[in-house]
């Protein structure tokens, strides 16, 4: 899963990258927007985007996750992987003290859809910031798989 989440990440990564003209296509390194001194905020990661679109009055983030089954089960019923919301979310704060777009950014996590699963498409809002669920229909034809990345953003 691993590898195949890395080979997701870059195909969107790249298929955003060429396929569309309206946004700058990056992965985006930045440091928490935390205070400490020097030997504390040294033992904190970077937050790493795997895909950050941006235009003059946007920016969204975009998580890929590859997962054979993207949702967990509680009590029968499916659910966002909880580490997953996390994730995002932290981008998005770390982001709302910059300039511009960052500001106000919206977040995306993008999963594949590789058994006969129904198709993830919801949103939510998260103190101010749009975060959307979407899968990636892996099995269609590439015209469809163009179509469905395009009508994401």
């Amino acid at each position: 899963d691993k590898s195949m989440g890395l080979v997701f990440e870059s195909f969107l990564r790249n298929f955003y990258r060429l396929e569309q003209s309206e946004y700058k296509v990056s992965s985006d390194r930045f440091p928490w927007d935390v205070e400490g001194d020097e030997y504390d905020l040294s033992l904190l990661q970077d937050n790493v985007t795997d895909i950050t679109l941006r235009k003059n009055d946007r920016t969204l983030v975009i998580d890929a996750k590859f997962y054979k089954d993207p949702l967990t089960s509680n009590y029968g019923k499916f659910k966002i992987r909880q580490d997953n919301l996390r994730q995002i979310h932290s981008y998005l704060t770390n982001l709302e003290n910059r300039n511009g777009p960052d500001s106000k950014a919206d977040g995306m996590l993008i999963y594949p859809q590789v058994t006969h699963q129904e198709p993830i498409n919801s949103k939510v809002k998260f103190r101010g910031h749009d975060i959307y669920f979407k899968s990636l229909n892996l099995n269609s034809s590439w015209e469809n798989i163009h179509k469905q990345l395009l009508s994401f953003i």
